[in-house]
């Protein structure tokens, strides 16, 4: 029997709430980006895409140290699993 190294992933969003004076939009928006404090961040367990594997390799512990195996296309990322009522449990 061979061993393998798999790595399991699942996204789950976290979003922030931030209160910006700025001249315009999008001038609040860059502010936003390079805004570096996540205290009061809240990831959406509620809106998390389901589980997929996202890396494969032959060993024990081998993730990364070696050329990842081929990930069948039924197992991997798909961009349909993505949630459809973006995000409202951390308006609630």
């Amino acid at each position: 029997m061979a061993t393998f190294t798999v790595e399991r992933t699942y996204w789950c969003p976290v979003v922030q709430h931030l209160t910006i004076d700025a001249a315009s939009a999008e001038e609040a928006m860059r502010a936003a980006l390079v805004h570096d404090c996540w205290d009061s961040a809240k990831t959406c367990y509620e809106d998390c895409r389901s589980e997929h594997i996202s890396g494969c390799w032959e060993g024990a512990e081998t993730a990364y140290m070696t050329d990842g195996l081929p990930i069948p296309d039924d197992l991997g990322e798909n961009p349909l699993n993505a949630p459809t009522n973006h995000w409202p449990s951390v308006t609630a």
